[in-house]
């Protein structure tokens, strides 16, 4: 929609990662701002109209949907952008939003290259979904360097499946915790405060290793 996207190291092979931009917009909101706040505002109406309805996912560029981070790091950058508008319109849409992927990632099954799975509080994903993984050939398949090798050993089939990563479910927590952000700004339509709250508490005792954290469980 000839829409001009900020940073260069948002595109890839002339394609829009939204992964990239949203990092690029959160980093540099204020910046953004000061230059141009009517031009960040298309670019946030255009990221918005990008959720998939029947998923609830954002895409990471254009069909591919294997990023669980881009799709989390929307509502961070939508926690600043309503403290900027005040857009009650837009902040029910974000609400909306968020309120569908609850929705959607808590009726997923638990499968080999499955989509996020919201489950006891918290969401679970591939691992090579997330941007701090990659993966690497193992018996004919591709697996998660994070995995430990005895895991693979144990059970391949199992190791191909969602897990619960650290990083993912911070930033989970994080887009709950704008999601109430923005209700207190437009009134009370959802409650995100409990899911917040229960997911924070679940957090620690699934990942907490002492001084340390878990990578993945």
């Amino acid at each position: 929609n000839k829409t001009i996207m900020p940073e260069a190291g948002d595109f890839w092979f002339r394609q829009i990662w939204l992964r990239d931009l949203l990092e690029c917009l959160i980093n540099n909101f204020r910046t953004f701002m000061r230059i141009d706040d009517k031009h960040v505002e298309k670019i946030f109406n255009w990221i918005l109209k990008q959720q998939n309805k029947k998923t609830g996912m954002f895409p990471n560029f254009r069909d591919n949907y294997n990023s669980t981070d881009a799709t989390l790091l929307v509502f961070l950058l939508a926690e600043k952008y309503i403290e900027a508008f005040e857009d009650k319109k837009i902040g029910k849409e974000i609400l909306e939003s968020l309120n569908l992927i609850l929705d959607k990632f808590s009726k997923n099954k638990i499968e080999v290259d499955g989509m996020p799975v919201f489950q006891k509080n918290l969401l679970l994903s591939m691992p090579w979904h997330s941007w701090t993984d990659s993966r690497v050939p193992f018996m004919n398949r591709l697996v998660s360097t994070r995995i430990p090798s005895d895991w693979l050993k144990e059970n391949l089939e199992e190791s191909c499946k969602q897990a619960l990563l650290p990083e993912i479910n911070a930033l989970f927590i994080r887009a709950l915790k704008a999601g109430e952000f923005i209700t207190n700004l437009i009134g009370p339509e959802y409650n995100f405060i409990e899911p917040y709250k229960k997911a924070l508490s679940e957090y620690k005792k699934v990942f907490k290793n002492k001084n340390y954290l878990f990578s993945i469980a």
